[in-house]
């Protein structure tokens, strides 16, 4: 019976002895090939990552560069704002000016909406 129960000659060499499994090591010549591919890829993503690095700085410079000017614009209406206020209050009109800082600080074209502003406060 017990010999039924084997597939072919060799099961009892795989019971007794397991690392008689074990596949062949790779050969010298696979592994430098190998090392090399890795090598040359290491290459490639420390020139990728430099390229990223440097992309991204000039993309926060990009941003300090456009916040600075969205402030400028916010510091440029309050005192155009402030200046219409005084000159309405020695004309001796009372009038309301609306605050409209808040969108201006959401606004991603503080120019645009500056000029609107401006322009919409002129007019009669």
């Amino acid at each position: 019976m017990r010999r039924a129960d084997r597939r072919d000659s060799s099961d009892d060499n795989t019971l007794h002895n397991p690392r008689s499994q074990q596949s062949e090591p790779i050969s010298y010549h696979e592994l430098k090939s190998s090392l090399m591919t890795v090598r040359a890829q290491k290459t490639e993503l420390q020139q990728r990552v430099q390229e990223v690095e440097e992309q991204a700085g000039q993309n926060h410079q990009l941003y300090l560069e456009a916040q600075q000017k969205h402030q400028s614009a916010i510091a440029l209406f309050q005192g155009e704002q402030q200046k219409y206020v005084n000159a309405d209050t020695i004309s001796g009109k009372a009038i309301q000016v609306p605050n409209i800082t808040d969108s201006l600080s959401r606004s991603t074209d503080a120019g645009t909406v500056l000029s609107h502003a401006l322009h919409s406060r002129t007019s009669p």
